[in-house]
């Protein structure tokens, strides 16, 4: 293996904000420790905490809820799955390179080897290498899906057999499988538990029953978690200790089969990559006898093959569709034909038989949709859902601020009006701080970016593309609703 490059670690000397089971702690601080096989083949792995990300999505002027569950290590745990994320993927990197699907895995690449095989890729970069393909075509054939709860389902066995066929002995040293060995068999404890016992609201949300998620119930979660992670650990080491066997949780034992492994952790991303790799060799194989193109962002994947190659594009769909103990998502992965006439979606099951008929369902998909960007067969833009939710955002916190301006002698503060620009106008592209002190880190100027900031970065990419807003437009709407 290629010398680990230590000081690349993201955040090396930094420590996280959140409250845990341990006190917080920088790589830099604990590296000896990690750097050690003997400590880590014998370390304690604190149980992670599991809690439920609520995205708020609007779609269509109706609004609709995402429940994510994630879960997330202890502060010395984190920087071990970090480290070891990196040497699998270092691995990972050579078999890929080694085996000729390199540029098949587009997410979770980073590489810390000082030989920098490996260039990591953006969502942005990405979608544009495959549209741009798509664009080269006269005719092209196109496949784009997910897999339904890809992480909760990755099967043990599997996971471990291609970990393991990652090292020339075929076995895995005892620090390496002390690693994987808690991931697999991991315990949560729900932050549901550790605010009750700080006397914290923590309201019930039934993920089921969306028509009853209320603002507010989300709204008193956040303000639970923010008190929470003002602690220096989450809870005094005799209250976990006595505690521990009756409120802990292991998810992956739901089937009586070892399947799942936690989201949110610093190695799963790379266990992804790990877990498809075979099946990514096979359909590039089959997709690039015929010119193909096959990219996957962690579950998210496209294929797209010319006219001549749509027999290809069928076994592309028969080999996802086989990957062990995952399904594909039957409402996310479609088939597309794309020529000059446009988009027009196509018949899945006709399709992986061997025929082309249009797609009879209603509401036909009429756009390409791949991390994040739509393409019409004429024009790339940000998902609509994307923009939506940044245009919400800034009619909320602007709106906020007009409400605090209304009265005589009334005016929001600076610094809520210079975080409004900062987050929402084109003023945040570049990272300007507004309020700067004068005794303030000037290197403070540039470490800040918002969504128009990306918005950039991706108009960029597609130059010919209406990817970034009018900003005149933008800041009239913050002018307008803010009254200043």
């Amino acid at each position: 293996m290629a010398e680990f490059d230590i000081a690349r670690i993201p955040r090396y000397s930094s420590k996280s904000s959140y409250a845990h089971f341990d006190h917080r702690v920088s790589f830099a601080e604990v590296q000896a420790k990690i750097l050690d096989p003997e400590y880590i083949s014998h370390h304690a792995f604190y149980p992670l905490i599991s809690n439920e990300i609520i995205t708020v999505r609007y779609r269509g002027g109706k609004r609709s809820y995402k429940v994510r569950n994630i879960s997330y290590a202890s502060h010395f745990d984190h920087r071990v799955f970090q480290y070891y994320s990196y040497l699998w993927s270092d691995l990972y990197n050579k078999k890929a390179i080694a085996e000729e699907f390199n540029e098949v895995a587009v997410a979770y690449r980073s590489s810390l080897s000082s030989d920098g095989a490996v260039t990591a890729t953006s969502n942005i970069s990405s979608a544009k290498k495959a549209f741009d393909y798509i664009r080269e075509q006269d005719l092209a054939f196109v496949l784009t899906g997910d897999f339904e709860s890809f992480f909760d389902n990755l099967n043990h066995a599997h996971i471990m057999t291609s970990l393991r066929s990652l090292f020339p002995s075929g076995r895995l040293p005892d620090d390496h499988y002390q690693v994987i060995k808690n991931i697999l068999r991991y315990s949560c404890w729900p932050i549901a538990d550790l605010a009750a016992r700080h006397e914290l609201p923590w309201p019930s949300i039934d993920p089921i029953r969306e028509k009853m998620i209320s603002e507010v119930a989300i709204e008193l979660r956040f303000k639970s978690i923010r008190e929470l992670n003002k602690l220096d650990v989450i809870l005094p080491k005799s209250e976990f200790l006595a505690n521990k066997s009756k409120v802990i949780t292991r998810p992956w034992k739901r089937t009586g089969i070892g399947l799942g492994i936690p989201q949110g952790l610093a190695a799963s991303g790379v266990l992804a990559n790990i877990y498809m790799a075979d099946i990514d060799m096979k359909v590039r194989l089959a997709v690039e006898r015929v010119g193909g193109l096959y990219l996957r962002y962690c579950d998210d994947f496209i294929v797209a093959v010319p006219k001549s190659g749509f027999d290809a594009l069928v076994e592309a769909i028969n080999l996802m569709a086989d990957v062990d103990s995952v399904k594909l998502q039957p409402e996310k992965t479609k088939v597309f034909r794309v020529d000059g006439d446009g988009v027009a979606q196509l018949d899945f099951e006709s399709v992986r038989a061997g025929k082309v008929y249009p797609y009879s369902g209603v509401h036909p998909a009429q756009k390409v949709s791949f991390l994040g960007f739509d393409f019409d067969g004429r024009v790339v833009r940000l998902r609509q859902s994307t923009v939506g939710r940044y245009h919400k955002r800034l009619r909320e916190a602007a709106t906020a601020i007009g409400r605090s301006n209304q009265g005589e002698g009334r005016h929001a503060s600076k610094k809520r009006v210079s975080a409004l620009y900062q987050h929402y106008s084109p003023l945040g592209i570049m990272g300007r701080r507004l309020c700067l002190s004068a005794d303030a880190d000037s290197s403070a100027f540039f470490r800040y970016g918002n969504f128009l900031s990306y918005a950039a970065r991706a108009q960029k990419a597609f130059p010919n593309d209406p990817i970034a807003p009018d900003e005149a437009k933008i800041y009239s709407k913050i002018k307008r609703l803010s009254a200043r």
